[in-house]
C-alpha cells in the first residue's frame, strides 16, 4: 500500500464489509490505484459455509483487537 494512503475495513454484519480508502498529497492529474489488494475475491465464494466460518472468525478478531486496544488506550 503506498505511504500515502490509509484503509479503514470494518464489519457492520455478517454479510457486509465497509472499505474507505483515503490518500493525502496526490499530485493534480495523478492516478491513484485503491484495492488493489484482492479482497474482492472473498466475494466470489460467497455465501458458503467456509465463507460464513471466516467471516465470523475476522468479525471476532476485529471485535476482540479493538477491546483490547481500548484497554491498552485508556491506561
Amino acid at each position: 500500500m503506498p505511504l500515502n494512503q490509509t484503509v479503514l475495513l470494518s464489519f457492520p454484519s455478517r454479510h457486509a464489509v465497509r472499505y474507505r480508502g483515503l490518500a493525502e498529497e496526490v499530485p493534480a492529474g495523478r492516478v491513484q490505484v485503491f484495492f488493489h489488494h484482492g479482497c474482492a475475491y472473498a466475494v466470489d465464494q460467497w455465501p458458503t459455509l467456509d465463507a460464513s466460518l471466516l467471516v465470523d472468525g475476522l468479525l471476532f478478531g476485529v471485535r476482540k483487537t479493538a477491546i483490547l486496544e481500548g484497554r491498552r488506550t485508556q491506561k
